[in-house]
């Protein structure tokens, strides 16, 4: 009787334990750049917390004076996560409409960076 406790015990808890061990290598604040589709880059920010976080364009000069989408927080909703991936998107319309509306994805590498794509195929390179 008590082995059926402490096994429906560990059956719950266990799985608790993996997502709380994955998770946080993920969370936090990460900065890097976005390739644009002219050709350049964007520095950008990302705050996550586990299932949403912020967005941010971080304008440069006098970049954010005719662009009203730089310099902003966007939401970010975490749609999956695990210890090396990391799927979200930026709902930026939602808050400047004409502004990022993107998914993303991207993989964990080496456990310091963030590197991979908008579903358009710009890339996205962070590091905390």
């Amino acid at each position: 009787m008590h082995s059926l406790i402490l096994v429906a015990l560990a059956a719950a808890v266990f799985p608790t334990l993996i997502y709380a061990q994955q998770s946080p290598s993920l969370l936090g604040k990460w900065s890097g750049t976005m390739s644009t589709a002219g050709g350049g880059e964007l520095a950008v920010e990302l705050s996550l917390s586990e299932t949403a976080g912020t967005w941010r364009f971080v304008p440069k000069g006098s970049q954010g004076r005719n662009n009203p989408c730089l310099g902003k927080d966007f939401p970010v909703v975490v749609t999956t996560q695990s210890a090396t991936e990391l799927k979200f998107e930026v709902l930026g319309a939602s808050v400047i409409q004409g502004c990022i509306n993107a998914a993303a994805v991207l993989n964990l590498i080496e456990g310091k960076s963030l590197e991979g794509s908008l579903a358009d195929g710009r890339i996205v390179k962070l590091a905390r």
